[in-house]
């Protein structure tokens, strides 16, 4: 997983990294419909600030697909929900004026944030922030974030796939990576990790992701990210079956799933907000800034487009 390329002698150790490699399974589809639609304008890499040294160095599925991806994605921007009702400890259910919660799509290439708009909200899957991993799922890199005043805590729960916590620690140095490295290795970090690098391999970032199951509760903060994630039971490998194909299966996972999330608040009232998650190929936008936009919506024919997650918003 990590580079240690001035120092790294034991061929045991890069063999061990190599095993550790994670790609996004969605990257694979991607490779694929970019070649399929070469005829199409590529977006200028106008934000490229890292050279990323995982799986996306070594594996060529995955340098192609980074090549694609350093474009930039971005996320159909969605306004602000209707309000919700709000349940007190007593059983009351009123409008809770002075909080509220909302969830956002979240980009992990860019740092950015996307609200709902017209109550449907795209997810899209970039060059950061998921791989799959033998034996332990696809973090499929669909990451949103939920946001608002006065949060307590936050609990989801989801009827098909699961979630898992995601976390990007910036502005490392190589010997913080290296504690971080050695702490995955031995088993006091849960959870797993992807490191990018400056050029000059002086400053580092780490990319966390832990599966949390079908459902989960805990404290809130304004930058926890969370995505889904496919178990490796509903994961069916066959070597001979198309790549394509293979990715939107995975995907499909959340193909009719439906996504709840509460928010308790300081003052003990709670909001509930249900979504009901679809997967298509999404409509993409080549904006001005070269940047892309993922649309909620399926893309006609020859129209380029991700393979992904999109949802509409019951309440």
């Amino acid at each position: 997983m990590m580079n240690r390329f001035s120092d790294m002698n034991d061929m045991n150790d890069m063999i061990e990294l190599m095993d550790k490699i994670k790609v996004p399974g969605a990257l694979k589809d991607k490779v694929l419909d970019a070649s399929d639609t070469v005829h199409t304008a590529k977006p200028k890499n106008s934000r490229h600030q890292s050279k990323r040294h995982t799986a996306f160095r070594v594996a060529v599925c995955a340098v192609f697909a980074l090549a694609f991806l350093l474009g930039g994605l971005s996320i159909f921007q969605s306004g602000a929900n209707s309000p919700s009702t709000t349940t007190k400890s007593n059983g009351t259910t009123t409008l809770s004026p002075s909080y509220h919660f909302g969830l956002e799509a979240y980009a992990a290439d860019n740092n950015e944030t996307y609200a709902p708009k017209d109550n449907k909200i795209a997810f899209s899957i970039g060059s950061s922030g998921g791989g799959e991993i033998t034996g332990k799922g696809d973090y499929t890199g669909c990451l949103f974030r939920v946001t608002g005043d006065g949060i307590k805590t936050i609990s989801a729960s989801i009827d098909r796939g699961g979630f898992y916590r995601y976390k990007k620690l910036d502005n490392l140095t190589k010997d913080e990576i290296e504690a971080i490295f050695d702490s995955e290795k031995n088993g006091t970090l849960n959870a797993d990790c992807q490191f990018a690098s400056s050029d000059d391999l002086k400053t580092w970032c780490s990319e966390q992701m832990t599966a949390l199951g079908s459902s989960f509760s805990e404290d809130w903060t304004a930058d926890g990210g969370y995505g889904f994630w496919v178990p490796p039971e509903s994961i069916q490998n066959n070597e001979n079956e198309d790549l394509r194909a293979a990715a939107h299966r995975e995907i499909d996972t959340f193909n009719g799933a439906v996504l709840t999330i509460t928010a308790t608040f300081e003052d003990g009232s709670q909001q509930t907000k249900t979504l009901n998650l679809k997967t298509g190929k999404l409509k993409v936008v080549l904006n001005e800034d070269h940047n892309q936009t993922v649309l909620p919506e399926l893309a006609d024919d020859n129209e380029p487009y991700i393979y992904s997650v999109y949802a509409e918003l019951e309440n």
